[in-house]
């Protein structure tokens, strides 16, 4: 099986539609695929729709950012079970309204710092879905203020930047409260954007799965398969299940495809069967797996 459990589409920050995006994964040979927008799941219905005509299976997520700027960039998968609106998607709500404050903001700090851009321009990028920082970026570069996406982000963008503007959101005990509630599982994203020690990253990492949280990123694109393998191996430790993916953005994160990231990703079946177990998703090769258990 492959498999990619991070995907964004044009509902958040990335550049292909969910249409576009399920087919790019199709012509990937992705197999399992979980739409995980920026605190939406907005997109998941047309993902849903065009998923069906390939006999992929797609899993609802989202990606949410916790408020935690001595730890760098603490991101969480949240995959949901199918069906109505959630506890966490209610929620949803007020954080967009957060960001929205947040885009305004940044809009007026680049402005006072002589760079002529304006929120309409980033509203044109980000085409249907929300805002998000790649929208910033990809202006600055039309603007010829930056060259690339990742110089926009080193100069102006990044949680280290001098424009940099937190824009609030849950604590991580109230996301994994909400995850509880809405039936649903979470797994730290990318923790290496964590600054944190080793040591205490365990220790941490123990203490979240006490609180409910479900799995670690550790088959991550951008990782060394070394690394992917130690971060798999730390999951185990505590008890979590290594989730992966490439976070694949389009063209807002060049370099990058769904299922095999660079070109080396490869996620093993048994943390997917995992994940898709847990959420009840229905997928052909669970019921050969029964038979043969």
């Amino acid at each position: 099986m492959r498999a990619d459990l991070h995907l964004h589409s044009t509902f958040s920050d990335g550049s292909d539609t969910p249409t576009e995006l399920v087919d790019k994964a199709h012509s990937y040979g992705c197999d399992v695929i979980a739409l995980t927008d920026h605190d939406s799941a907005e997109g998941i219905e047309e993902a849903l729709l065009r998923s069906q005509s390939y006999a992929m299976t797609l899993i609802k997520g989202v990606e949410v950012s916790i408020p935690a700027k001595e730890l760098g960039t603490f991101h969480v998968l949240v995959y949901l079970p199918f069906g109505g609106k959630s506890p966490l998607e209610e929620r949803f709500g007020e954080l967009r309204a957060q960001r929205q404050q947040r885009n305004e903001n940044l809009v007026r700090s680049l402005r006072d710092a002589g760079i002529d851009i304006t929120m309409e321009m980033v509203s044109a990028k980000a085409k249907e879905g929300n805002i998000a920082r790649p929208h910033f970026a990809a202006v600055l570069v039309d603007c010829g203020v930056v060259t690339t996406i990742d110089e926009a982000f080193d100069r102006f963008l990044g949680d280290t930047s001098p424009f940099y503007i937190d824009k609030g959101g849950l604590s991580i005990s109230e996301l994994l409260d909400l995850t509880e509630r809405s039936h649903a599982v979470a797994s730290i994203a990318h923790p290496l954007t964590l600054r944190i020690e080793p040591n205490r990253l365990y220790e941490m990492l123990c203490d979240l799965k006490d609180q409910g949280l479900f799995g670690l990123e550790s088959y991550y694109s951008r990782y060394r398969p070394a690394v992917r393998e130690e971060l798999a191996s730390l999951a185990h430790k505590v008890g979590l299940v290594p989730t992966g993916g490439s976070d694949y953005h389009g063209k807002f994160k060049v370099g990058l495809n769904p299922g095999v990231g660079e070109g080396d990703l490869l996620i093993p079946d048994a943390p997917v069967y995992e994940l898709l177990e847990r959420l009840d998703v229905n997928f052909p090769a669970l019921k050969d797996r029964a038979c043969k258990s």
